[in-house]
């Protein structure tokens, strides 16, 4: 697929990093522990989280579950959709910040706005289990490195 970047992709942390690309919903992904398809991702992977109706507050509890669980630490790079309609009703906090707060101390990339899941507009595919780079600084992006089908 090549490299991917779109105009409201913002960098949280700079950097760069790669691995498999795996996610989804925080509220399906958490949903799956102790059960036996729980979300139970390599080592330095690249973690796509969406969302979609969520308000900052639990968004905020999720992450801090999905970080409790120890995956979190587990992801080289983090990509976070564009999560509509996730903002509090009276626009403060909005979901981006609440965000930015919680991946502040995160030791590798983080891009927030990716057009793919929940979008308010058109939107872009991941091929999840394929190879990632996420570059993450002026001009954010991931640059899928492997077909997804042969």
């Amino acid at each position: 697929m090549g490299e991917l970047s779109a105009p409201g992709l913002d960098t949280l942390r700079p950097g760069e990093a790669a691995g498999v690309l795996l996610g989804g919903t925080l509220t399906q992904l958490l949903a799956s522990l102790a059960t036996p398809f729980a979300f139970a991702p390599p080592p330095g992977h690249v973690l796509f989280l969406d969302e979609v109706g969520e308000r900052p507050y639990r968004l905020d509890r999720m992450v801090t579950q999905l970080r409790q669980t120890g995956l979190l630490a587990r992801a080289s790079a983090v990509v976070i959709g564009e999560l509509p309609q996730c903002d509090e009703p009276s626009g403060d906090p909005t979901a981006r910040a609440v965000m930015a707060d919680l991946f502040a101390d995160f030791p590798g990339p983080v891009v927030i706005g990716f057009p793919s899941g929940h979008t308010a507009g058109p939107s872009m595919t991941l091929p999840f289990g394929v190879s990632c780079r996420v570059i993450a600084g002026n001009r954010p992006r991931l640059v899928i490195e492997e077909a997804a089908v042969e």
